[in-house]
């Protein structure tokens, strides 16, 4: 979701970037919430079927997820060129300030949404249809605990 924050990037460094964002992250129940709700709908079905940027397009707006374009102001972070003595060209990522919950507008603050209420939504918009029975329910598809 946030790849396009770090566009034009080698990959050792987006994922060296990205598991420092994970770390600080405050929104870690949000991300399990989308991660079950893509495991509902993705089902049996292949990759292709079920893309995965395009589930992020419908379901992350809806629990609040903050978008890519405001995800380095909000959370305090200050992508820059790479130290001068830096041996492999690794940008530098500085903290200016540590965020709250408290400091997010209560739509990336909180969600009352369920993993149903995402998987509903991406039957009711198309993005994926049912094949020959109801959309399945998080509760029957087991529990993350």
């Amino acid at each position: 979701y946030y790849l396009l924050v770090l566009a034009g990037l080698p990959q050792k460094f987006i994922s060296k970037l990205m598991t420092i964002w994970w770390r600080h992250d405050l929104f870690g129940a949000k991300w399990t919430l989308l991660a079950k709700a893509y495991s509902i709908v993705r089902g049996s079905r292949q990759k292709e079927d079920a893309p995965l940027a395009e589930f992020f397009a419908i379901c992350a707006p809806m629990v609040g997820v903050v978008p890519p374009a405001e995800y380095l102001q909000r959370n305090g972070w200050q992508l820059g060129p790479p130290d001068a003595d830096s041996q492999d060209g690794m940008p530098t990522l500085t903290r200016i300030f540590v965020p709250t919950i408290t400091s997010f507008p209560a739509h990336f603050a909180t969600t009352t949404l369920s993993v149903d209420d995402l998987v509903n939504e991406c039957y009711r918009v198309g993005y994926v249809t049912a094949r020959t029975q109801a959309a399945p329910a998080a509760s029957n598809q087991g529990s993350l605990t």
